[in-house]
């Protein structure tokens, strides 16, 4: 199968361990990523809070460079995946939305004509290439490996395609590669997303909320799917254990990262050595 892949800023920068194990797993899953060309930042979680129509112009610009091309356009990241989802959204609902990009658009040749459906990886591999296959091609277990799932809550809200408040597709797939998933009421929750730079003793609270959990559970590793929950769940652990007086670290591991495990990828082709806090000893116990 074929589809459009658009990786966003973070997956060519900082999230590069994310775009890493993205291509590692495409060629046993079969599919086929095709880049969208010359695409744009689609203004993630801050343009919204400076400008509303640059917010909608511009995932609306992927949108029109998508709709030249074939194919359902996948995402890997959470925020643009709720941004391209939103701006549709709006264009198809509110007339002045779409007339207003439309006529802006029409000045640089861009057109708004049969866009793709917008996908967020997780789904895709969930229920265009099914969990069946996905335990076929499992050759090394994540066996007793104990996790928990971190859907954040840009993937299920406001147009996500999981439960919002207790999104199952995430633990579905791990237990499928074998992995013991543990109750987990913070699935959904927010992780302070951009706040951590504009108000970072809220962010740091709100991740610390989720972290402690995590390790209240007994998870060896939280799992996610987006570039902006890993980094702050990740990142910030010490500036968190210092200010709120925790013990410990847990490993933040994207959950392509896993599969490629399971798949029995190398783990350099994963970019597992690139997180914060080590997940050596997740490694270790999956052998």
């Amino acid at each position: 199968m074929v589809y459009q892949y658009y990786p966003g800023c973070s997956l060519h920068a900082s999230a590069r361990d994310y775009d890493e194990s993205v291509k590692g797993i495409m060629e046993k899953l079969a599919l086929e990523l095709k880049e969208v060309p010359d695409w744009n930042c689609c203004g993630a979680t801050v343009i919204p809070s400076v400008n509303q129509w640059q917010a909608q112009i511009l995932p609306a610009r992927n949108l029109a460079l998508a709709a030249e091309n074939k194919g359902d356009l996948v995402i890997p990241c959470n925020a643009c995946y709720m941004n391209l989802k939103k701006v549709q959204y709006n264009m198809a609902h509110y007339r002045e939305v779409r007339e207003k990009i439309t006529q802006i658009f029409g000045q640089v040749g861009l057109r708004l004509v049969g866009m793709p459906k917008v996908r967020h990886l997780l789904e895709v591999i969930v229920d265009d290439v099914g969990l069946s296959k996905v335990k076929e091609l499992v050759t090394k277990p994540l066996k007793d490996l104990k996790v928990v799932c971190y859907s954040g809550c840009q993937l299920v809200r406001p147009l996500g395609f999981d439960d919002p408040e207790d999104p199952q597709a995430l633990d579905r797939l791990m237990e499928t590669l074998g992995a013991v998933v543990l109750p987990f009421s913070k699935k959904s929750h927010c992780c302070g997303s951009s706040l951590m730079t504009t108000q970072p003793e809220l962010a740091l609270k709100m991740a610390d909320e989720i972290l402690e959990e995590a390790k209240k559970v007994g998870a060896e590793t939280i799992v996610v799917t987006c570039p902006m929950c890993q980094l702050n769940l990740d990142a910030f652990q010490n500036q968190i254990n210092s200010r709120f007086n925790r013990d410990g670290q847990i490993p933040v591991t994207y959950f392509t990262q896993l599969m490629g495990l399971a798949f029995g990828l190398n783990k350099n082709q994963l970019g597992l050595k690139r997180g914060i806090v080590s997940p050596a000893k997740v490694l270790e116990k999956i052998g």
